[in-house]
């Protein structure tokens, strides 16, 4: 290949370049458009297979459970975003990475359509003709759907798991069995988990807030319970270095159309001041910074 200025031979990159850039690369999709490159470039990042680390069962100790991960992307086509920036499509997929090394792709807007996943997509993607975003990453133990969430903190392989009922589990890597999280509050039960900032952080019911430190697995409060959070679901949400408290409810007055009837739905948001040590409502759109939240 003739190198110049405009077009530079990427291939001759020594190799401890190669290895600076791919420890910058977190996404799935990057480390996959890197690996595209050049041979040089595939061969200095291995690429990462789903993970077959065996979790033993917390309710059979003779029985070992698979972490499955889960990315939902944002798809688009490259020339309708040079062409027609405000008409672009844009598809929004689970791909769900199998313990067999083949995915699952799954329409996240499924309860809401009636048209087929793969009547939408193309047949294959090319990733020089498609730009992928990924928005978010879940994880899952398969088995028992009495794991309502789970979380996990790749640094160190620290799981945290909310069971259906609001109890709380944790499991690190090299344990023999799964630790369970004591808080005892008259009234207070978990509603939800996230990992934040380096930190698992809990909410209970009326917003009543804790972290929990993974190796000591010592508790703090972080905010204080909302008196007016009376919703029916109440979720933890994580944007940049913001987190958010998002109370659902819905309004008593009822809708009917056509024969059917709906009641809305009222979001109440909040923002985490850990310095305050409180949930602090937001009522400018300016805090959100253009999230969307799924």
């Amino acid at each position: 290949m003739k190198t110049t200025i405009n077009n530079p031979d990427w291939s001759t990159l020594p190799d401890h370049l190669l290895a600076m850039i791919g420890k910058l690369l977190h996404a799935r999709v990057e480390a996959l458009r890197f690996r595209a490159v050049c041979h040089s470039f595939r061969t200095s990042l291995p690429l990462l297979q789903p993970s077959t680390l065996n979790i033993p069962d917390p309710f059979d100790s003779n029985n070992q459970l698979s972490l499955t991960r889960s990315t939902v992307y944002a798809i688009e086509p490259l020339h309708e975003i040079s062409s027609t920036p405000l008409e672009t499509s844009t598809w929004f997929v689970k791909v769900s990475e199998l313990s067999s090394g083949s995915v699952r792709v799954e329409d996240i807007f499924y309860r809401f359509t009636d048209q087929n996943l793969s009547e939408m997509l193309p047949k294959s993607l090319n990733l020089l003709d498609y730009r992928l975003k990924e928005i978010t990453t879940a994880y899952g133990l398969l088995q028992y759907p009495i794991f309502q969430k789970i979380v996990v903190s790749l640094d160190e392989f620290e799981i945290m798991t909310l069971f259906s009922g609001g109890k709380l589990g944790v499991y690190r890597k090299g344990d023999e069995e799964w630790t369970y999280i004591d808080f005892s509050v008259d009234g207070i039960f978990f509603e939800d988990i996230v990992y934040h900032m380096e930190k698992f952080y809990v909410l209970g019911s009326k917003g009543l807030t804790i972290t929990v430190d993974s190796k000591s697995l010592d508790i703090s409060q972080v905010a204080a319970p909302v008196p007016t959070a009376n919703g029916f679901n109440k979720y933890l949400i994580k944007s940049l270095e913001d987190l958010f408290f998002v109370d659902k409810s819905e309004f008593d007055n009822c809708l009917e159309k056509g024969g059917s009837k709906s009641y809305p739905i009222h979001l109440n948001v909040l923002k985490l001041d850990e310095e305050k040590r409180e949930w602090i409502r937001v009522t400018n759109s300016l805090d959100l910074k253009d999230s969307v939240v799924l």
